[in-house]
């Protein structure tokens, strides 16, 4: 978060707006937290409203993850991922994707996915100063039944997609993210 805030600093924006997938979701709200006034909503793509990694996931279970990432990283990223994927994007585009998460190396990869899984996500998007809007797959989301602050989020469902929407339908992301923006007075 700092080094976006850095680089927004850098380019002197009045206002600019994070925009997260995925775990980047954490990196937006918390470049919310950071940033200040310039920043006046947070965009979270599939992300913070999964009720098995935010909020905060106990230590143990944390380790857990870790050692089953660090033990075999393709085979845990693919036990991990592939349910995120819906039947109407598997095929192509759900392996050249997986090869790409694949490809991160082991230990950035493990200390990335511990990090998120120790984040306070109920604590930050209940402080965080801004309005959250999100944009998540609809096939997805009823697995977040159990998140506790669902009501701080402004959420917009899109069908037919899995949780790399953005890459599954571009051009429907598109249009649902240039509405979301939109309403950011």
């Amino acid at each position: 978060p700092r080094d976006v805030h850095a680089a927004a600093t850098a380019l002197d924006p009045d206002r600019f707006i994070p925009v997260g997938h995925s775990m980047g979701g954490a990196g937006a709200v918390e470049t919310a937290r950071v940033a200040g006034p310039r920043v006046p909503a947070v965009v979270a793509v599939d992300s913070l409203t999964y009720a098995a990694v935010y909020p905060r996931v106990p230590a143990d279970r944390v380790e857990a993850a870790m050692a089953s990432f660090r033990a075999d990283f393709a085979a845990a990223v693919r036990a991990t991922m592939e349910p995120l994927f819906v039947a109407e994007t598997a095929g192509p585009l759900q392996h050249a994707i997986l090869a790409d998460i694949t490809a991160t190396p082991r230990e950035p990869g493990t200390r990335a996915l511990g990090g998120l899984l120790s984040w306070d996500g109920a604590r930050a998007v209940e402080t965080c100063p801004v309005p959250i809007r999100c944009l998540n797959a609809q096939a997805l989301f009823a697995e977040s039944a159990g998140t506790p602050y669902l009501d701080r989020l402004e959420i917009e469902l899109l069908s037919g997609v899995g949780h790399f929407l953005q890459l599954e339908a571009p051009e429907a992301v598109g249009a649902a993210l240039a509405a979301l923006l939109a309403r950011v007075a």
